[in-house]
């Protein structure tokens, strides 16, 4: 209950001058003497009082009511009964299907996907771009890169603020000095069906003065699922590359079963074929199969990146 004292003293402490004050039902009714700056000591006043409403204001002069009980920012009087739909349900939250933040009656998808992009835009100063491609299609466009070298966790979220909608593809895109990540997103769950057991894999080595440094980056199911980094002694960059190899295998989960290890290093690839098969065979089950494929450094920015940064803080 907001009591007429300390009504009296906010207003003497930060308004002006309360010249009168009455009850009214559950309200109070104020006359204040505001003599400079009113309009923000009215709002300093509002925000410690919610729910004060100013019924006439003349120059220095303010007539106002303010709440006997105190109201939340929803509105609702803390000491109201609860509706029976209230006491029905018991004290639990209403259960939601779709988060707070986009789940408003009438508003489309479209302008749900708008009032996201601004909300990136806060962050990094640049709002995104939204096109209704189709019925079932949205394609939304943000600035900078949110793949490289590691998904952003602004993909991570997005299901989660859109629920109805799924990411079908991602396409980063650099126009000069410009970068552009666009996503894709869909009505329904276009993405491909792969097994849960398949895991790709991949890996890079980096070397400077006697220290080498290896990065491991996990997919399982084509969605990025760990990483590993470390470093270690040795005298040139193929150690680190090998050391990368067999700590990707050394750390796989039990449940993986379909391999594919992804190297830009063409000794790893020969040392699992030839020297390093016996080893490979004996670390895995029998019933997991391992594939080892060589690929451009330019398909390998995840890995090296890792391993290249980590090589870098090491010496800094």
């Amino acid at each position: 209950m907001i009591s007429k004292e300390r009504i009296e003293f906010v207003v003497k402490s930060n308004v002006g001058q309360l010249v009168s004050i009455e009850r009214d039902g559950d309200m109070w009714r104020c006359h204040l003497h505001v003599p400079k700056n009113a309009e923000a000591r009215l709002r300093s006043l509002k925000s410690t009082f919610p729910g004060l409403r100013i019924e006439q204001r003349e120059d220095t002069e303010v007539f106002c009511t303010i709440p006997i009980y105190p109201i939340k920012a929803t509105g609702r009087n803390l000491t109201a009964r609860r509706s029976s739909n209230m006491r029905r349900r018991g004290p639990h939250r209403p259960e939601r299907t779709l988060h707070p933040m986009m789940a408003r009656a009438g508003v489309s998808r479209q302008d749900q996907l708008e009032r996201l992009a601004e909300i990136y835009g806060i962050f990094f100063d640049s709002s995104g771009e939204v096109l209704m491609v189709d019925e079932q299609h949205f394609k939304l466009t943000l600035a900078e890169d949110l793949v490289y070298p590691f998904n952003h966790p602004f993909l991570s979220l997005l299901p989660w603020m859109m629920p109805d909608l799924t990411p079908a593809a991602i396409l980063t895109e650099q126009l000069g000095n410009r970068k552009t990540t666009s996503i894709y997103l869909s009505t329904e769950d276009e993405r491909p069906k792969r097994s849960s057991t398949e895991v790709s894999i991949f890996i890079d080595g980096s070397y400077r003065d006697g220290i080498g440094s290896y990065g491991v980056c996990y997919q399982m199911a084509g969605q990025p699922n760990a990483y590993l980094v470390g470093a270690m002694s040795c005298h040139n960059n193929n150690a680190a590359e090998l050391m990368a190899f067999l700590q990707a295998i050394a750390h796989l989960a039990e449940t993986a079963h379909n391999i594919v290890v992804y190297t830009d290093s063409t000794l790893v690839v020969d040392w699992s074929q030839g020297e390093g098969r016996a080893w490979v065979d004996q670390a895995l089950d029998k019933h997991i199969s391992l594939r080892v494929q060589l690929i451009d450094r330019d398909e390998n920015n995840a890995a090296h990146t890792l391993a290249y940064k980590l090589l870098s803080r090491l010496f800094v």
